[in-house]
């Protein structure tokens, strides 16, 4: 039908669009000058925003440290913290730590972890004046590309009950429950289990 070849069409493309923002974006940071003098601002800036559309798939948030609790440490329980998440830490220096954990590396993982949804990630810790504060990045791109794989095929279920109408109707509830309800959970969950983490130690 003209209708599933359009649908096909249209996933392909936007799937190519998301990956290709992602690389291309991390192509041009790769050749932005970094800041060596100070490497608290040099972080930020390795994993700022490349794009407008990365909001997306990108959670970011910022919380404030209170206590005499140092950097390390703190980043310690950042480590313990994702090591309960199952999530593999990629990376750590005196400044940040970073996950990268495909969502296709561990289908057995527990569905109901506060990080479950993302796929990528970096919390690392700014200073300003008095005040401390560790900022996290997380990407959830593996499961928004999921979720509109799945939308695809309910959009399929519905035209083949005779209604293009009826499967982009079908295709929008399935992406709006699937990627908008985790995202929603995520916005407040992550910040709670991470000032959590932070309180345990």
């Amino acid at each position: 039908m003209p209708g599933q070849g359009l649908a096909t069409l249209l996933v392909l493309a936007v799937a190519v669009f998301l990956f290709g923002i992602e690389h291309v974006g991390r192509f041009c940071l790769f050749l932005t000058p970094v800041l060596v003098a100070d490497p608290l601002r040099s972080l930020p800036s390795r994993h700022s925003r490349h794009a407008m559309f990365d909001a997306f798939w990108h959670l970011r948030g910022s919380l404030r440290l209170a206590g005499a609790a140092a950097d390390d440490a703190t980043l310690d329980r950042i480590q313990h913290f994702l090591e309960r998440q199952c999530k593999a830490v990629s990376e750590r220096s005196a400044h940040h730590v970073a996950f990268d954990d495909p969502l296709w590396r561990n289908f057995a993982e527990p569905n109901w972890l506060a990080l479950v949804i993302f796929d990528r990630g970096t919390f690392w810790i700014e200073r300003d004046r008095d005040e401390r504060r560790l900022r996290y990045q997380l990407r959830s791109l593996h499961a928004l590309i999921f979720c509109l794989f799945a939308a695809v095929l309910c959009f399929f279920f519905g035209l083949a009950a005779g209604s293009a109408t009826a499967g982009l109707n079908y295709a929008a509830l399935a992406f709006a429950w699937l990627y908008g309800m985790n995202i929603l959970t995520a916005l407040v969950r992550v910040p709670s289990a991470i000032r959590k983490a932070l309180k345990e130690g």
